[in-house]
């Protein structure tokens, strides 16, 4: 005799005994292939049959939803948990850094993004800063994560998956358009504020000209420097994340904030 699962009772699950060869209970296909006419079969007196087969057909479903197989396919990948995974993190990696340049624009096959974001770039470094949503990589990102699966073709892109990211990215374009009108008008303003002093000697022109050759060197050696850490702290970053050290990971991410900070004020 054979156990399986058979349903659910006064919120305890429960078992029943089934004869062998026999599914549903009381169904015997002596070929594959019978079992399958049977299930799509839609006539109406095989009702009874299709509503028994439902049953297990939902539980094997669930297996290969959003919600049950993205994360986990994600976790068990980036992790390298077994040694045939082993490489798969820098591989993921690599393919990223396409996906920020090439696939962001694009929902995979048969997919879409609204006109206003379709050449948004993304601005997360890594792979993990874009599927995470918080600082300890442990709240997963499950439609942008989605997403990145079917622009490698991994899964099926779906209307709940553009509609999801499409949202999120809109919101992200319309935070950047206000961040460049900002920048404009503080451009403007600065621009319109140097107009207003007035004519300035041909020897204090040529003393700001070399004042701002200074600062401009004194910016270029520091942006190197910086540039330089950033490398740097990209490795702590792997090395923290190989250990799961979550202090260490949320230290190097405050540091690394800090510099692209800086890096953002001298190239601005």
């Amino acid at each position: 005799m054979q156990t399986v699962f058979a349903g659910h009772r006064g919120g305890k699950f429960f078992k029943k005994s089934v004869g062998d060869g026999e599914l549903p209970q009381g169904y015997r296909a002596s070929r594959p292939f019978e079992l399958g006419l049977k299930i799509t079969d839609p006539s109406g007196g095989n009702r009874k049959w299709r509503e028994k087969f439902a049953l297990y057909l939902e539980r094997y479903a669930y297996f290969f939803t959003y919600d049950f197989l993205i994360p986990k396919m994600f976790s068990n990948l980036n992790s390298e948990s077994k040694q045939v995974y082993s490489g798969v993190r820098k591989s993921l990696e690599i393919l990223y850094q396409h996906y920020r340049r090439e696939g962001f624009g694009s929902g995979g096959e048969g997919g879409k993004t609204s006109d206003k974001v379709a050449d948004l770039r993304l601005t997360e470094d890594t792979l993990v800063e874009h599927v995470y949503k918080d600082e300890y990589f442990e709240d997963l990102d499950l439609w942008r994560t989605a997403r990145f699966f079917a622009w490698l073709g991994v899964v099926q892109w779906s209307e709940m998956m553009e509609r999801s990211v499409n949202e999120g990215l809109t919101k992200r374009a319309d935070e950047l358009e206000a961040e460049a009108v900002a920048a404009r008008a503080a451009a403007t303003a600065a621009a319109a504020a140097a107009a207003a002093s007035g004519g300035r000697t041909e020897d204090g022109d040529e003393e700001s000209k070399d004042k701002g050759e200074n600062e401009e060197g004194s910016e270029q050696t520091e942006l190197e420097a910086l540039e330089a850490q950033m490398k740097a702290i990209g490795k702590e970053m792997q090395a923290a994340m190989r250990k799961r050290d979550r202090k260490v990971i949320a230290a190097v991410m405050q540091k690394r904030k800090k510099i692209q900070a800086r890096i953002g004020e001298l190239r601005g």
